[in-house]
């Protein structure tokens, strides 16, 4: 963390460029790989080997046809699960090295505005359009705790939406 800190932009470069159409809003790198899951605009969640000499994406649940059935806005990776969650409300548990999916929850009555991991790897937390954060068993997808009481408008009376890092233990 400190090296970001005392890193000046200007001397950045870019190494590689992977081009590919959509829009993501969903990004995770698979700690100790060149691997990057991806999620977006299309509803569906891909893979990425980013070291390959001719990158190729592959769709995650190709074969079984499960996929969300919106924006794909939150990508979190425990216990060997790859979790998206989605504007369907769904968070859906993948396999990470088949990329099939494991499980599917209807997990929140309104767009799921982003997923996290906890550093561990135990807990997964999502949040949403609902208001409502929740807590999940990683391993098991069993929903541990909700925190509620968030309220629906700002003091302005813009509606109000959650968000959520990967910054809990």
């Amino acid at each position: 963390m400190d090296n970001l800190m005392t890193c000046d932009p200007t001397k950045l470069k870019a190494v590689k460029t992977v081009d590919r159409t959509g829009i993501y809003f969903g990004l995770a790198r698979v700690p100790g790989t060149s691997r990057v899951v991806a999620g977006g605009s299309d509803a569906k969640v891909y893979s990425v080997d980013m070291a390959a000499e001719k990158p190729e994406w592959k769709e995650f649940g190709s074969s079984a046809g499960t996929s969300h059935e919106g924006y794909v806005t939150g990508v979190a990776l425990a216990a060997g699960f790859v979790v998206t969650g989605a504007y369907d409300g769904n968070l859906i548990w993948w396999n990470s090295e088949s990329i099939e999916p494991v499980r599917k929850v209807a997990a929140h009555a309104k767009w799921v505005r982003g997923v996290t991991a906890s550093r561990d790897g135990r807990f997964i937390a999502s949040v949403a359009d609902d208001m409502l954060c929740k807590i999940w068993n990683a391993q098991t997808g069993e929903i541990i705790h909700v925190l509620a009481g968030h309220q629906p408008l700002t003091p302005h009376h813009y509606p109000s939406m959650l968000f959520c890092r990967r910054v809990f233990s």
